[in-house]
């Protein structure tokens, strides 16, 4: 009977022993199904955290957009602005020529001495408000070297071989902060 005992506790052993060996393959199972659980939710968590500095990201853009967008809009503002309002300052500076020459045009005089000095005055005073804009009026005498950069040839002598020079000055040039907007208008000679 101990053979049998003996026996059925083997039996005992070996369903015990089976029963384990089969508990590690539904641990291994079930720790490997708790490791796909975990490695997605650590994805979703990922991907979560991806969009939302997706999110960040595309609200910095558009703020960045705004930004650029307000500070063009400004600058136009001001361009149009300035393009406005920058002759006013000439505009100021023109005023003084006007009030003297409706001044000239009340005096009731036939002094023709007393009207080109009034006239020349004016002159002075039109010339003053032109410099203070920046205008100058460039200069050019017979004799002079023609300059192509500063100078308008209205005609020229048919036999002009070497270097030419003014022969006179037809009509005045001016520029305006250096820039040239009327060249001086000239006949030119050949040169000596």
């Amino acid at each position: 009977m101990r053979d049998a005992n003996n026996h059925c506790n083997n039996d005992e052993k070996y369903q015990q022993f089976d029963s384990s060996a089969m508990k590690p393959d539904n641990a291994a199972k079930d720790q490997d199904s708790a490791s796909k659980a975990t490695h997605q939710m650590r994805i979703a968590q990922r991907l979560q955290a991806v969009d939302e500095h997706i999110a960040t990201l595309q609200n910095s853009v558009r703020a960045a957009i705004a930004d650029v967008e307000y500070a063009r809009r400004r600058a136009e503002a001001d361009l149009a602005h300035a393009h406005r309002f920058a002759i006013e300052e000439f505009a100021k500076s023109l005023l003084s020529f006007k009030d003297s020459l409706e001044a000239a045009l009340m005096i009731k005089t036939t002094d023709v001495h007393a009207l080109r000095s009034g006239l020349a005055l004016t002159l002075k005073l039109f010339q003053a408000a032109l410099e203070k804009q920046g205008l100058v009026e460039l200069q050019a005498s017979p004799g002079d070297r023609f300059d192509p950069d500063k100078h308008r040839l209205l005609s020229k002598s048919s036999d002009i071989s070497s270097t030419p020079i003014v022969a006179s000055v037809e009509q005045k040039g001016y520029a305006i902060n250096g820039r040239l907007i009327r060249p001086v208008a000239v006949t030119v000679a050949p040169s000596n």
